[in-house]
């Protein structure tokens, strides 16, 4: 079941993906160097539908 009223606009938004049985399988990995972080968005089939990047330098405020 899709709740579509959850899909607003948000100007943080980075994907949006109006997709039913969609999870956020999320992969911290602060034992390597840089800290990384990667958050994907795969639906029931495994298939990926979209995919982040990060490490902790993407995730410090910009001066």
């Amino acid at each position: 079941m899709m709740i579509l009223l959850l899909n607003v606009y948000n100007a943080s938004l980075v994907r949006s993906v109006v997709e039913p049985h969609v999870f956020l399988p999320l992969e911290a990995g602060r034992t390597v160097t840089p800290t990384r972080l990667h958050a994907a968005l795969a639906n029931k089939n495994g298939e990926q539908v979209f995919s982040c990047r990060l490490t902790a330098a993407n995730l410090q405020p910009k001066a």
